[in-house]
């Protein structure tokens, strides 16, 4: 019983609360991957640049007051774990970083993978990524600058 208590009251400190002022909704994998499929691949890349380039940003300001290498990992963890439209494994040596994205949802997410982070990193983390993808996996790389992006910028 301790431990479903405390596995709730994680998941509303961590997401629920949060989530819920943004407006996140639940939809299923089925539904989720036939509304990724019938969106042309160029719209599919224009919508993923500006929702990565708004959404990420002020959802990790607004989570974490700042921004930087360490909020973003923060709001990919927590993206994964409650989300669940994808999973992510984060390697790190030095100031490179890989992310590594797994999902079931075939090309045309990991499309919108790609151009979604393609602007949520610069933004939030002033980085410039590179970027590799497969069929139901993305793998992003950067290297994390010493000094990251104000809230004013």
């Amino acid at each position: 019983m301790n431990s479903l208590v405390s596995a709730v009251l994680t998941r509303y400190a961590e997401w629920d609360r949060f989530a819920e002022k943004f407006g996140f909704v639940t939809i299923t994998k089925s539904g989720h991957q036939m509304m990724m499929d019938a969106i042309p691949e160029g719209q599919i890349d224009e919508l993923a640049e500006r929702l990565g380039a708004q959404n990420p940003r002020e959802v990790t300001l607004f989570w974490f007051k700042q921004l930087g290498l360490e909020p973003f990992l923060g709001y990919l963890m927590a993206s994964s774990r409650y989300g669940r439209s994808f999973e992510v494994e984060v390697e790190r040596a030095g100031a490179e970083v890989t992310l590594l994205f797994h999902h079931d949802y075939g090309p045309s997410y990991s499309r919108f993978l790609l151009h979604f982070f393609s602007k949520a990193i610069p933004s939030i983390v002033g980085a410039t990524p590179r970027s590799q993808v497969g069929r139901n996996s993305v793998v992003i790389k950067f290297r994390a600058p010493p000094h990251p992006p104000t809230a004013a910028d």
